[in-house]
């Protein structure tokens, strides 16, 4: 009955250690650099900052609080064809 508790309370201890290890881990990077949330939207590509537009470096989308990069596309038209292929038999 010992062997059993001890091993509960590893288990559960090692589900709290990788618990905090994946919080720790998705903390975003603090460089001491001020943050874009209190410039005005656009100040990030006024002051020099390289990157996606609305100031987001290397267009991958924004942090916390930034702004978002968006795609644009041309709208087209084209003709959509629903047909599907199948190997098999059909008993009814």
């Amino acid at each position: 009955m010992a062997k059993k508790t001890v091993v509960w309370t590893l288990a559960v201890l090692g589900l709290a250690l990788a618990s905090g290890a994946a919080w720790w881990l998705q903390q975003p990077v603090s460089t001491g650099a001020p943050t874009d949330s209190g410039m005005a939207q656009g100040a990030g590509v006024a002051s020099g900052r390289t990157g996606a537009p609305g100031g987001s470096p290397g267009g991958a989308g924004a942090g916390r609080g930034g702004t978002p990069s968006v795609e644009v596309a041309q709208v087209r038209a084209q003709t959509l064809v629903d047909d599907a292929q199948s190997v098999g038999t059909l008993r009814s």
